[in-house]
């Protein structure tokens, strides 16, 4: 497993595939800093395989699902994702067990059609996490799908069904 201290990716592009600014698989990241990338999952951070994001910084960047992180069976604490926009999750998009820890997601949204325009989860888990000023079509803040929600406050959110959260 790699380790990385105190990364940034700034102004990068890989919209044609995954991790337009950072792209781990099964990794420990602590303290990166990723701003302006568009990628295809994870406009800003593609996290794999058990990979832990800690003290991340991801802003003003884009993609198709998850705009500024893809998780997919991993854990992100303590992070912050403003700014970001995607499709399936403007801020956020989190799969397999994945968890948020936490975590701050503000400024984010997504496609009016879309879901989650701040966390867009499945078979994932938030606790204690802020979702502030999100929004899109389904669950403008969460779209949470066989996911728990702990300790989370979701304020400001807007959406076409559940502004704050869409669960199913």
């Amino acid at each position: 497993a790699g380790k990385f201290r105190n990364v940034s990716a700034v102004n990068c592009d890989n919209s044609g595939s995954a991790g337009g600014g950072m792209y781990f698989v099964t990794c420990y990241v602590e303290g990166c800093f990723v701003t302006k990338c568009s990628g295809s999952q994870g406009g800003g951070v593609y996290a794999a395989n058990s990979s832990v994001l800690n003290n991340c910084a991801v802003t003003n960047c884009s993609g198709t699902s998850g705009g500024g992180v893809y998780a997919d069976n991993s854990i992100l604490t303590n992070c912050a994702i403003t700014n970001c926009s995607g499709t399936s999750g403007g801020g956020v998009r989190v799969n397999n067990n994945s968890i948020l820890t936490n975590c701050v997601v503000t400024n984010c949204g997504s496609e009016a059609s879309s879901d989650g325009g701040g966390v867009f989860a499945i078979s994932s888990s938030l606790n204690n996490c802020a979702i502030t000023n999100c929004r899109n079509g389904y669950g403008g803040g969460v779209y949470a799908n066989s996911s728990s929600l702990t300790n989370c406050a979701i304020t400001n959110c807007s959406g076409g069904y559940g502004g704050g959260v869409y669960m199913v």
